[in-house]
């Protein structure tokens, strides 16, 4: 009766442990709202799903949104080698191939339900943004300097594999970051391309976030905000107590000793002189309403295909 006991208060403080840790770890549920009111997250059938891994078709997906290129990508012809996408994912994949934003681990695969690493999708935002890891801006497999030093991230990020938590959060942070190549943010190019207005942009911090814009980020924006912060890198919406709003140092992320930097042609993202590097655009996440969740394998370094997001978005 004893052993019965103790195996039952065993069970219990192990479920009220798990049930802590995922309360604590999902934390940007209203960031997920104001990506959906903006048009470019969907989550799936069953919500946001912000506790699940995130493969690279969803990957892909999300970042063809966030440039603002799902229309494009889905009524147009694109076309990719690879036997082993989805239906419903090929669009975005063939679109990103074609662009030089991504490319397979093989000639013909792609390995669509691969889990993507923090590394992997940061490296697909810092091109989207415009920056270049084959002419040396950072590295694919190293972001996370160059995210840091652009406020993508703070200085907790380690790589480990990406959950759609914090897909939403980098994604989010990526609306206030700067391109080097236009001068303006993220977001006011997705304005510009209609992708959302900006009272809608306002409105997310107004009504859903309740908090308000960064100053730095109004001015850009071309209109006055009370110096209040954004949320922060790490996901805490609102809490404007003792924060300093002044330009802070930006201290370096170093690169997490665990990531494998492996060159080889298909472990990697080699530059590939071959693949055509048209025009990209602007916009964010994917349907996963008839995503598979089954066989999910352990994350390769090979993801994304190197090359420059073009010049004319």
């Amino acid at each position: 009766m004893k052993k019965i006991f103790i195996i039952i208060i065993t069970v219990i403080m192990v479920f009220q442990f798990s049930m802590t840790a995922v309360a604590q770890s999902y934390q940007n549920e209203k960031i997920a709202d104001s990506l959906k009111y903006l048009g470019v997250f969907q989550g799936t059938d069953t919500g946001y799903a912000l506790d699940k891994t995130l493969t690279r078709v969803e990957a892909i997906t999300m970042i063809v949104r966030l440039l603002g290129k799902e229309e494009c990508a889905l009524s147009q012809q694109y076309n990719a080698p690879f036997t082993d996408v989805p239906d419903w994912a090929k669009p975005y994949v063939n679109y990103a191939y074609h662009n030089n934003i991504t490319k397979g681990v093989s000639e013909t695969e792609f390995n669509s339900y691969t889990e993507i690493t923090i590394a992997q999708f940061l490296t697909l935002i810092l091109r989207l943004l415009g920056y270049d890891d084959q002419a040396g801006q950072f590295q694919w497999n190293k972001p996370f300097d160059l995210a840091y030093s652009i406020n993508l991230i703070d200085d907790s990020i380690e790589d480990n594999i990406c959950y759609r938590d914090k897909m939403v959060l980098f994604c989010w942070n990526a609306l206030h970051c700067n391109m080097p190549k236009h001068d303006k943010l993220l977001v006011s190019r997705l304005i510009e391309d209609n992708v959302f207005t900006l009272d809608q942009f306002i409105d997310t911090y107004d009504n859903i976030l309740q908090t308000t814009i960064n100053h730095s980020v109004a001015e850009k924006l071309g209109f006055n905000s009370p110096l209040f912060p954004s949320p922060d890198n790490t996901g805490n919406i609102g809490n404007t107590e003792d924060t300093d709003t002044d330009d802070t140092e930006n201290d370096v992320i170093p690169p997490d000793d665990n990531v494998k930097n492996d060159d080889t042609e298909n472990d990697g993202i080699p530059p590939d002189d071959n693949v055509k590097n048209d025009d990209a655009e602007n916009n964010v996440i994917p349907p996963d309403d008839n995503i598979e969740n089954d066989q999910i394998q352990q994350p390769e370094d090979s993801l994304i295909g190197e090359g420059e997001i073009g010049e004319d978005w």
